[in-house]
Protein backbone atom coordinates (compact mmCIF):
# COMPACT_ATOMS: atom_id res chain seq x y z
CA UNK A 1 0.00 0.00 0.00
CA UNK A 2 1.41 3.28 -1.05
CA UNK A 3 0.75 5.75 2.08
CA UNK A 4 0.24 9.02 0.83
CA UNK A 5 -0.15 11.71 3.86
CA UNK A 6 0.04 11.16 7.40
CA UNK A 7 -1.74 13.33 9.70
CA UNK A 8 -2.19 13.83 13.44
CA UNK A 9 -5.81 14.13 14.51
CA UNK A 10 -5.45 14.31 18.26
CA UNK A 11 -3.32 14.82 20.76
CA UNK A 12 -4.02 13.79 24.04
CA UNK A 13 -2.47 14.72 27.22
CA UNK A 14 -3.13 13.33 31.00
CA UNK A 15 -6.56 14.93 32.30
CA UNK A 16 -7.52 15.94 28.76
CA UNK A 17 -11.29 15.61 28.01
CA UNK A 18 -11.06 16.29 24.15
CA UNK A 19 -11.09 12.59 23.32
CA UNK A 20 -11.17 9.31 24.41
CA UNK A 21 -7.57 9.00 23.12
CA UNK A 22 -5.34 7.46 25.59
CA UNK A 23 -3.31 9.78 27.95
CA UNK A 24 0.36 10.53 25.72
CA UNK A 25 -1.15 9.63 22.44
CA UNK A 26 -1.57 11.09 19.73
CA UNK A 27 -4.76 9.79 16.71
CA UNK A 28 -2.68 9.58 13.53
CA UNK A 29 -4.75 9.05 9.86
CA UNK A 30 -2.89 7.57 7.11
CA UNK A 31 -4.36 7.77 3.94
CA UNK A 32 -3.84 5.39 1.25
CA UNK A 33 -4.19 5.14 -2.53
CA UNK A 34 -6.45 3.04 -4.37
CA UNK A 35 -6.38 3.48 -7.80
CA UNK A 36 -2.55 3.51 -9.05
CA UNK A 37 -3.66 4.04 -12.41
CA UNK A 38 -5.16 7.74 -12.14
CA UNK A 39 -2.53 9.18 -10.33
CA UNK A 40 0.04 11.70 -11.81
CA UNK A 41 2.71 9.70 -10.47
CA UNK A 42 3.76 5.85 -10.31
CA UNK A 43 4.12 4.36 -6.95
CA UNK A 44 5.02 1.33 -6.35
CA UNK A 45 3.36 -1.41 -3.90
CA UNK A 46 -0.06 -2.50 -3.52
CA UNK A 47 -3.23 -0.45 -3.43
CA UNK A 48 -5.21 0.73 -0.19
CA UNK A 49 -8.57 0.73 0.62
CA UNK A 50 -8.89 4.32 1.78
CA UNK A 51 -7.73 5.73 5.59
CA UNK A 52 -6.20 4.08 8.23
CA UNK A 53 -6.50 5.08 11.84
CA UNK A 54 -3.57 4.44 14.10
CA UNK A 55 -2.81 5.11 17.71
CA UNK A 56 0.80 6.68 18.11
CA UNK A 57 2.60 6.74 21.92
CA UNK A 58 3.98 9.82 22.45
CA UNK A 59 6.59 8.35 24.88
CA UNK A 60 7.28 4.68 23.34
CA UNK A 61 6.80 5.62 19.61
CA UNK A 62 4.46 2.73 19.18
CA UNK A 63 1.84 2.86 16.70
CA UNK A 64 -0.89 0.74 17.14
CA UNK A 65 -3.30 -0.18 14.51
CA UNK A 66 -7.19 1.31 15.51
CA UNK A 67 -9.03 0.26 12.04
CA UNK A 68 -9.73 1.55 8.40
CA UNK A 69 -12.53 3.07 6.05
CA UNK A 70 -13.06 2.46 2.76
CA UNK A 71 -12.54 5.61 0.58
CA UNK A 72 -12.26 5.88 -3.20
CA UNK A 73 -10.82 7.06 -5.29
CA UNK A 74 -7.50 7.68 -4.26
CA UNK A 75 -7.84 10.12 -0.47
CA UNK A 76 -4.45 12.21 -0.49
CA UNK A 77 -4.04 15.04 1.75
CA UNK A 78 -6.12 14.90 5.43
CA UNK A 79 -6.37 18.15 7.83
CA UNK A 80 -8.45 18.68 10.52
CA UNK A 81 -10.43 21.77 11.26
CA UNK A 82 -8.96 23.66 13.88
CA UNK A 83 -11.73 24.44 16.43
CA UNK A 84 -14.58 21.06 15.32
CA UNK A 85 -14.16 17.59 15.03
CA UNK A 86 -14.29 17.67 11.66
CA UNK A 87 -11.52 16.00 9.27
CA UNK A 88 -10.98 17.38 5.42
CA UNK A 89 -9.07 15.31 2.50
CA UNK A 90 -9.01 15.07 -0.57
CA UNK A 91 -8.93 13.12 -4.15
CA UNK A 92 -6.20 12.82 -6.52
CA UNK A 93 -6.87 11.56 -9.98
CA UNK A 94 -5.73 13.06 -12.97
CA UNK A 95 -8.54 12.19 -15.08
CA UNK A 96 -11.19 13.69 -13.01
CA UNK A 97 -12.00 16.23 -11.00
CA UNK A 98 -10.48 16.05 -7.37
CA UNK A 99 -12.89 16.53 -4.35
CA UNK A 100 -12.98 17.66 -0.71
CA UNK A 101 -14.32 15.71 1.63
CA UNK A 102 -15.69 15.60 5.23
CA UNK A 103 -15.74 13.63 7.50
CA UNK A 104 -17.20 13.98 11.44
CA UNK A 105 -14.47 12.30 14.02
CA UNK A 106 -16.39 10.62 17.05
CA UNK A 107 -14.91 12.46 20.42
CA UNK A 108 -15.58 9.16 21.77
CA UNK A 109 -14.08 7.08 19.13
CA UNK A 110 -11.90 9.45 17.48
CA UNK A 111 -11.09 6.65 15.00
CA UNK A 112 -14.19 6.27 13.69
CA UNK A 113 -15.26 8.62 11.33
CA UNK A 114 -18.05 9.58 9.09
CA UNK A 115 -18.37 10.52 5.41
CA UNK A 116 -20.79 13.66 5.54
CA UNK A 117 -20.03 15.30 2.48
CA UNK A 118 -17.94 15.58 -0.84
CA UNK A 119 -17.33 18.68 -2.76
CA UNK A 120 -15.73 19.14 -6.45
CA UNK A 121 -12.52 20.90 -5.76
CA UNK A 122 -12.29 22.90 -8.47
CA UNK A 123 -9.19 21.32 -10.93
CA UNK A 124 -7.64 17.87 -11.01
CA UNK A 125 -5.22 15.80 -8.34
CA UNK A 126 -6.05 18.13 -5.42
CA UNK A 127 -3.32 17.39 -3.14
CA UNK A 128 -3.25 20.16 -0.25
CA UNK A 129 -6.00 22.24 1.46
CA UNK A 130 -5.61 24.92 4.02
CA UNK A 131 -8.42 26.16 6.33
CA UNK A 132 -8.37 30.19 6.75
CA UNK A 133 -7.57 31.37 10.01
CA UNK A 134 -10.84 32.52 10.97
CA UNK A 135 -12.30 29.78 10.01
CA UNK A 136 -14.39 30.67 7.39
CA UNK A 137 -12.79 29.59 4.01
CA UNK A 138 -10.55 26.78 2.85
CA UNK A 139 -8.14 27.05 -0.11
CA UNK A 140 -7.88 23.52 -2.32
CA UNK A 141 -4.75 22.99 -4.57
CA UNK A 142 -5.16 21.43 -7.16
CA UNK A 143 -1.85 19.65 -8.53
CA UNK A 144 -2.79 18.60 -12.18
CA UNK A 145 -4.40 21.43 -14.13
CA UNK A 146 -2.82 24.46 -11.67
CA UNK A 147 -5.74 25.97 -9.96
CA UNK A 148 -5.98 27.32 -6.39
CA UNK A 149 -9.62 27.15 -5.43
CA UNK A 150 -12.12 28.80 -2.66
CA UNK A 151 -14.40 27.03 -0.76
CA UNK A 152 -16.62 28.74 1.65
CA UNK A 153 -16.83 26.86 4.83
CA UNK A 154 -20.08 27.63 7.04
CA UNK A 155 -19.83 27.62 11.21
CA UNK A 156 -20.74 23.99 11.42
CA UNK A 157 -17.45 23.08 9.28
CA UNK A 158 -19.35 22.06 6.00
CA UNK A 159 -17.51 22.77 3.12
CA UNK A 160 -19.56 24.84 0.15
CA UNK A 161 -19.33 24.72 -3.20
CA UNK A 162 -16.45 26.36 -4.89
CA UNK A 163 -16.45 30.22 -4.81
CA UNK A 164 -13.02 31.06 -6.91
CA UNK A 165 -10.54 30.03 -8.60
CA UNK A 166 -7.26 31.37 -9.31
CA UNK A 167 -5.35 30.04 -12.72
CA UNK A 168 -1.67 29.79 -12.27
CA UNK A 169 0.06 31.26 -15.81
CA UNK A 170 0.08 28.66 -18.21
CA UNK A 171 -2.59 25.74 -17.16
CA UNK A 172 -4.48 26.19 -19.96
CA UNK A 173 -1.91 23.61 -21.56
CA UNK A 174 -3.91 20.67 -19.69
CA UNK A 175 -7.43 21.55 -21.29
CA UNK A 176 -5.57 22.80 -24.90
CA UNK A 177 -3.56 19.11 -25.00
CA UNK A 178 -5.19 17.33 -22.55
CA UNK A 179 -1.70 15.66 -21.31
CA UNK A 180 -1.60 11.92 -19.88
CA UNK A 181 0.97 10.49 -17.27
CA UNK A 182 3.82 9.75 -19.62
CA UNK A 183 4.01 13.10 -20.80
CA UNK A 184 4.03 14.53 -17.32
CA UNK A 185 6.59 12.40 -16.23
CA UNK A 186 9.05 12.95 -19.07
CA UNK A 187 8.25 16.65 -18.77
CA UNK A 188 7.53 17.17 -15.03
CA UNK A 189 7.73 21.25 -15.88
CA UNK A 190 6.56 21.29 -19.37
CA UNK A 191 3.27 23.24 -17.49
CA UNK A 192 2.28 24.54 -14.19
CA UNK A 193 1.61 22.28 -11.24
CA UNK A 194 0.75 24.19 -7.60
CA UNK A 195 1.15 21.94 -4.78
CA UNK A 196 0.98 23.79 -1.45
CA UNK A 197 -0.90 26.66 0.16
CA UNK A 198 0.60 27.80 3.16
CA UNK A 199 0.21 31.40 5.18
CA UNK A 200 2.84 33.23 6.70
CA UNK A 201 2.47 33.47 10.60
CA UNK A 202 3.72 37.05 11.14
CA UNK A 203 1.30 39.34 10.37
CA UNK A 204 -1.90 40.32 12.70
CA UNK A 205 -5.36 38.62 10.94
CA UNK A 206 -4.74 37.01 8.21
CA UNK A 207 -1.71 36.53 6.34
CA UNK A 208 -1.19 36.38 2.61
CA UNK A 209 -0.86 33.19 0.88
CA UNK A 210 2.31 31.44 -0.47
CA UNK A 211 2.33 28.49 -3.26
CA UNK A 212 4.70 26.31 -4.22
CA UNK A 213 4.48 25.71 -8.25
CA UNK A 214 6.49 22.91 -9.27
CA UNK A 215 6.57 23.53 -12.96
CA UNK A 216 7.33 26.98 -13.14
CA UNK A 217 9.85 26.66 -10.04
CA UNK A 218 8.54 29.67 -8.26
CA UNK A 219 6.06 31.14 -5.54
CA UNK A 220 3.32 32.72 -5.64
CA UNK A 221 1.71 35.01 -3.27
CA UNK A 222 -1.83 35.80 -2.62
CA UNK A 223 -3.83 38.29 -0.54
CA UNK A 224 -7.58 36.93 0.37
CA UNK A 225 -9.83 39.50 -0.46
CA UNK A 226 -13.30 40.72 1.84
CA UNK A 227 -15.44 38.89 -0.66
CA UNK A 228 -12.93 35.77 -0.40
CA UNK A 229 -11.43 35.89 -3.77
CA UNK A 230 -7.75 35.43 -4.14
CA UNK A 231 -5.68 38.17 -5.72
CA UNK A 232 -2.46 37.35 -6.56
CA UNK A 233 0.18 39.72 -5.66
CA UNK A 234 3.34 38.90 -6.98
CA UNK A 235 5.88 35.95 -7.54
CA UNK A 236 9.48 34.70 -6.77
CA UNK A 237 10.97 32.35 -9.24
CA UNK A 238 13.40 30.02 -7.57
CA UNK A 239 16.68 28.66 -9.04
CA UNK A 240 15.55 26.40 -12.69
CA UNK A 241 15.04 22.93 -11.79
CA UNK A 242 14.53 22.65 -8.54
CA UNK A 243 10.94 21.63 -8.31
CA UNK A 244 9.39 23.31 -5.66
CA UNK A 245 6.70 20.94 -3.64
CA UNK A 246 6.08 21.98 -0.31
CA UNK A 247 6.52 25.07 2.20
CA UNK A 248 6.44 25.85 5.62
CA UNK A 249 7.49 29.17 7.79
CA UNK A 250 9.37 29.10 11.01
CA UNK A 251 6.75 30.20 13.85
CA UNK A 252 8.97 33.20 14.98
CA UNK A 253 11.90 33.86 12.97
CA UNK A 254 10.88 35.39 9.38
CA UNK A 255 12.26 32.49 7.47
CA UNK A 256 10.44 30.15 4.80
CA UNK A 257 11.31 26.20 4.12
CA UNK A 258 10.57 24.65 1.04
CA UNK A 259 10.91 21.23 0.03
CA UNK A 260 12.48 20.97 -3.85
CA UNK A 261 11.25 17.59 -5.38
CA UNK A 262 12.86 17.49 -8.54
CA UNK A 263 16.39 17.72 -6.61
CA UNK A 264 15.88 16.51 -3.25
CA UNK A 265 16.81 18.95 -1.67
CA UNK A 266 15.14 21.40 0.99
CA UNK A 267 15.77 25.51 0.39
CA UNK A 268 16.16 28.26 3.48
CA UNK A 269 14.47 31.62 2.32
CA UNK A 270 14.65 34.93 4.35
CA UNK A 271 11.22 36.14 4.64
CA UNK A 272 11.52 40.25 3.72
CA UNK A 273 7.44 41.59 4.02
CA UNK A 274 7.49 43.76 1.15
CA UNK A 275 5.23 45.11 -1.94
CA UNK A 276 5.62 43.00 -5.78
CA UNK A 277 2.21 45.27 -7.10
CA UNK A 278 1.58 41.75 -8.78
CA UNK A 279 4.91 41.49 -10.38
CA UNK A 280 8.13 38.86 -10.33
CA UNK A 281 11.58 38.99 -8.53
CA UNK A 282 14.18 36.65 -8.25
CA UNK A 283 14.91 34.84 -5.08
CA UNK A 284 18.83 35.51 -5.64
CA UNK A 285 18.12 39.20 -5.18
CA UNK A 286 18.92 40.35 -2.16
CA UNK A 287 16.07 41.31 -0.18
CA UNK A 288 13.94 39.81 -2.24
CA UNK A 289 10.36 38.89 -0.68
CA UNK A 290 11.42 35.57 -0.01
CA UNK A 291 15.30 35.88 -0.35
CA UNK A 292 17.74 32.64 -0.69
CA UNK A 293 19.69 31.58 1.75
CA UNK A 294 20.89 27.93 1.34
CA UNK A 295 20.08 24.24 -0.30
CA UNK A 296 20.62 21.27 1.35
CA UNK A 297 20.79 18.03 0.13
CA UNK A 298 18.01 15.30 1.66
CA UNK A 299 20.24 12.66 0.02
CA UNK A 300 22.56 10.15 1.39
CA UNK A 301 25.95 11.03 0.70
CA UNK A 302 26.37 7.95 -1.64
CA UNK A 303 23.79 8.73 -3.62
CA UNK A 304 24.57 12.96 -4.50
CA UNK A 305 23.77 13.25 -7.98
CA UNK A 306 21.70 10.03 -8.72
CA UNK A 307 18.27 11.37 -8.44
CA UNK A 308 17.09 12.49 -12.08
CA UNK A 309 14.19 14.71 -12.78
CA UNK A 310 12.06 11.29 -12.72
CA UNK A 311 13.03 9.86 -9.17
CA UNK A 312 13.93 13.11 -7.52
Amino acid sequence: MPPHNVEPVYNADVGSTHSSTPANSELVMVTGYTDIAKLAHTPTGEEGSGIYAFTLNSHSGKLTAEGSMQVSPNPAFLVKHPKLDIVYGTTECIDQPGEVLTFALDSNAPSKMKLMDRQQAGGRSTCYLKVSQDCSTMTAVNYWDAKVCVLPLTESGEAKSVSFTANHPGNEYVEQNNPDRTEHWQYRQRWPHSHCAEVEPYSSGQGRFYVCDLGRDSVMEYEMEKDQTLRRTGEVKLQAGLGPRHCVFHPRVKACFIVNELTSSVSVYKYNKKELDGGEEEASTPGALLEHVQTLSTLPVDWQGKQTIKNG
